[in-house]
């Protein structure tokens, strides 16, 4: 019985060992699978490096011509500004001239009225005087029976 048990145990032996090899080529090829995967994820890695970095280079060369632009147009500002503030300052300079003429003129209006007044008050009196002693005239001649100027001719 012993040479069976040692059969057996053989048997079980060898029918363990080509389960093992099974199992240990299964793991060997899920190893270099892995091993494929793990380097096309590298180099994808290492693509994605590449991009990125030109990238960065191209994002740092925009901003250098961004900070650049921005430099060079700082003046260009800062003169607008300047000429924003001559024209504010002339605007209110204008404003100013302008107030002060309409006032100029008002007061020169106001004071031409009153001369006007002064000096057409004492003709007009005069030319009512002239018109009322006509009429009084007209009245008077038509009742005495004269004549008028207009019956003469």
């Amino acid at each position: 019985m012993m040479e069976w048990s040692v059969a057996v145990a053989a048997g079980a032996f060898v029918i363990l060992s080509a389960f093992m090899i099974a199992v240990l080529m299964n793991l060997r090829r899920l190893i270099k699978q892995l091993q494929g995967t793990t380097l096309q994820m590298e180099e994808r890695a290492r693509l994605l490096t590449v991009d990125t970095i030109q990238l960065l280079q191209r994002t740092d060369q925009t901003v250098l011509m961004l900070q650049e632009h921005i430099r060079k147009s700082a003046s260009f500002m800062e003169s607008m500004e300047a000429a924003g503030t001559v024209i504010r300052s002339t605007t209110q300079q204008v404003d100013n001239i302008s107030s002060a003429i309409s006032r100029s003129v008002m007061q020169h209006v106001q004071h031409a009225h009153e001369e006007n007044q002064q000096r057409m008050s004492p003709l007009f009196r005069s030319l009512d005087a002239g018109l009322t002693l006509w009429s009084t005239w007209q009245r008077f001649s038509k009742a005495s029976g004269e004549p008028t100027q207009g019956e003469k001719e």
